[in-house]
């Protein structure tokens, strides 16, 4: 699992090393702008999240632990996580 997310992060972060923006639109309303140069969204509200972020739903402790930590090591601060996946401990 961890082979796994090492790529999927490394495959990611080259994607997003690209210096090019994509306008995502629906009805002529601009939705979403992706920025790859600054790895980030803008969102309707106005905030901006990071592109790249970890899923904790099917992880174990021991793999979430790693995982996360994995993460918060690499630059990473988007994790997605939810009460009813009971890994409240394991994400931290």
């Amino acid at each position: 699992m961890l082979k796994l997310f090492a790529a999927l992060f490394i495959a990611l972060s080259s994607l997003t090393a690209q210096s090019a923006d994509l306008n995502l639109k629906k009805d002529n309303l601009e939705i979403g702008k992706f920025n790859f140069e600054t790895k980030r969204v803008l969102l309707n509200s106005g905030y901006y999240i990071p592109l790249v972020g970890l899923g904790t739903y099917s992880l174990n402790h021991d793999e979430c632990m790693l995982s996360v930590g994995t993460l918060l090591k690499s630059g990473g601060r988007l994790i997605d996580t939810a009460y009813m996946y009971h890994n409240e401990k394991s994400v931290g």
